[in-house]
């Protein structure tokens, strides 16, 4: 540790359960499994906190991606991944936003959740809001004929 810049303050150092690997966050954490600090005026994620303190600050128009999750190919990721509490300065990396998503589980999949592959003729990507996840072309288009089904039988 001694090439980390300074120690970390004793709010933050508190809250941190240090592995040979990961560094868990046992303070709160928000809905999308991620550690946050709090004060009465401001909420900040842990391993942002953790990682200005010690390496310094996050480039602008980057993110921190937690490399431990992208090197675990067996963590399925979501909010239950237990990589997002991990605030270990070294097992975070600045990246673009578009970076993260290609390193992201969902990415890796190469089917969706009903077998269909995800080739490029198969795929596109879901509207802004859904944070560039891909969408499967064979289920929306057996999710229409069942609509169409329904709908019909209803006006007879």
């Amino acid at each position: 540790m001694n090439e980390l810049k300074q120690q970390l303050p004793l709010r933050l150092e508190s809250k941190i359960e240090r592995g040979e690997g990961c560094w868990i966050w046992t303070g709160r954490v928000d809905r999308a499994g991620y550690g946050r600090l709090s004060s009465h005026v401001t909420s900040a994620q842990a391993h942002r906190q953790v990682y200005e303190a010690l390496i310094g600050p996050i480039p602008d128009g980057l993110e921190l991606d937690h490399t431990c999750h992208t090197a675990d190919k067996s963590c399925v990721g979501g909010d239950s991944c237990p990589h997002r509490r991990c605030v270990n300065p070294r097992h975070l990396e600045p990246v673009t936003r578009a970076e993260n998503a290609r390193r992201s589980a969902p990415a890796q999949k190469t089917e969706c959740v009903n077998g269909h592959p995800y080739t490029p003729e198969n795929t596109y990507l879901k509207p802004e809001k859904s944070r560039g996840r891909r969408g499967c072309r064979a289920c929306v288009r057996e999710a229409t004929r069942r609509y169409e089904a329904r709908k019909k039988g209803a006006t007879r």
